[in-house]
């Protein structure tokens, strides 16, 4: 007899196959196997439905409506969605449907049932609004965050750094990188490269020196210790380094300058 993880990895199958009526099917038989779905079968389900064709049809109100029905389903059947469930659905809404009515609407839902919001849930809200340029939502974000005294991991201030360098908020970019040391966390590379290569950009050499100095010689902001990914994104850090500095004004041309004035 199949038990849940084989149905939910046939399920999986069949979606992923683009074939949605064997995959209810196999919840039906699921159900007259009196074998009960898991919150993985869920989650499954949840990542095919915003992944198909057949939800982009749907106006914005009949995903919502899709998205609460699917979690209503799973309190009939007294399955708790654990954070995985909802960062899934929230994810799947914001982006792939930009429904950020959906996603609030489950966000009330979780609040409803007072369920913490996850670090990982907060990332995917903060990514949606730079995507969008919603900057006023993003300071109500962090507002919120700071007010529920949630603790963020190093994912949400890695995303933040990247995204405050990419639209040129250096001084953001700069509060959320000395932020982080405050906390006890280290920076990833891709978030330490976003960072000197926008003070390169705006000539902000001191603040590149300190920077490049702290990694170097794992003081500062790397005086935790930094996270080691494969070698090449630690390569593509110093690459950015060494391109930057090759760019840098001499010295001599600044003496220059200065004289001219």
């Amino acid at each position: 007899m199949p038990d849940v993880i084989t149905f939910n990895a046939l399920i999986s199958l069949s979606l992923r196959t683009g074939n949605a009526a064997e995959a209810m099917k196999l919840l039906q038989q699921m159900g007259e196997a009196d074998v009960q779905p898991d919150v993985a079968t869920f989650t499954i389900i949840l990542s095919s439905i915003f992944r198909s064709a057949s939800a982009a049809a749907m106006s914005q109100e009949e995903q919502n409506q899709k998205a609460m029905a699917v979690l209503k389903d799973l309190d009939a059947r007294g399955i708790e969605a654990n954070a995985h469930v909802y960062s899934t659905l929230i994810d799947g809404l914001l982006r792939r449907h930009n429904n950020a009515q959906a996603a609030k609407a489950v966000m009330n839902y979780m609040a409803s049932k007072k369920i913490e919001i996850s670090p990982h849930i907060y990332t995917i809200l903060m990514t949606h609004y730079f995507e969008h340029e919603d900057f006023e939502a993003v300071e109500a974000l962090w507002t919120q965050i700071q007010e529920s005294e949630t603790v963020v991991d190093i994912v949400f201030y890695d995303r933040m750094i990247e995204r405050y360098a990419a639209v040129g908020d250096t001084n953001k970019m700069m509060t959320f990188l000395t932020r982080m040391s405050r906390e006890g966390l280290t920076p990833g590379y891709p978030a330490l490269q976003a960072v000197v290569v926008k003070l390169a950009e705006i000539g902000d050499w001191e603040r590149f020196d300190e920077v490049v100095n702290d990694v170097k010689d794992g003081v500062g902001i790397a005086k935790r210790g930094l996270h080691k990914p494969n070698e090449n994104v630690i390569n593509q850090f110093w690459r950015a380094v060494e391109r930057r500095q090759m760019q840098r004004p001499r010295l001599e041309d600044q003496l220059d300058l200065t004289q001219a004035r």
